[in-house]
């Protein structure tokens, strides 16, 4: 069966729990986790701990487990954990025109790379959008206002909107 857990696991330290359904004439359960984790159990649930304190750094990998009897072990189901140590950086200078008119499309507007991004917000008159990089193109509305247009990272675990870059953008009406 599947492994049910979280995907990511967040920070220097801390935990995580995961479980699969109880496999039919399994005697006991046998896990395996990447270097970093500690954890042990022989039942169909484990807790696995990390903690950069104790100089291993959780790596990303495959958890797994298989069934166990008499007859030896059974097939082995995998599920995969992500690991995010960092707050994405503060972004870098957003680069872009700063005067455009209301309905224009396919403005170009880029920043510096954002350690620790898994995503770029993308945030002006009050509408965020998501992308997977720090390149945006953006169609501005009919009804769009002069504002700032803002730009920070997130990642699965922490966010850095406290830390957004900010470009004033002059909208001007058709």
């Amino acid at each position: 069966g599947a492994i049910s857990g979280p995907s990511f696991l967040c920070g220097i330290s801390g935990s995580g729990i995961f479980n699969l359904a109880p496999i039919a004439n399994a005697t006991y359960y046998k896990w395996k986790f990447p270097n970093g984790y500690i954890g042990t159990s022989i039942t169909n649930s484990i807790t696995l701990s990390y903690s950069v304190f104790n100089q291993i750094f959780p790596l990303p990998g495959y958890i797994s487990v298989c069934g166990v009897n008499s007859a030896g072990e059974g097939d082995t189901s995998s599920y995969y954990v992500g690991v995010y140590y960092g707050i994405p950086n503060s972004a870098g200078a957003i680069n872009g025109i700063s005067d455009v008119c209301q309905g224009q499309s396919n403005v170009l507007y880029t920043v510096p790379p954002i350690a620790n991004a898994q995503y770029y917000v993308w945030n002006f008159n009050g509408n965020s959008v998501y992308t997977n990089t720090n390149i945006f193109n953006f169609d501005f509305p009919f009804d769009a206002q002069s504002d700032y247009l803002k730009v920070y990272g997130k990642n699965q675990c922490f966010s850095s909107n406290g830390d957004s870059s900010n470009l004033f953008i002059n909208v001007n009406p058709l």
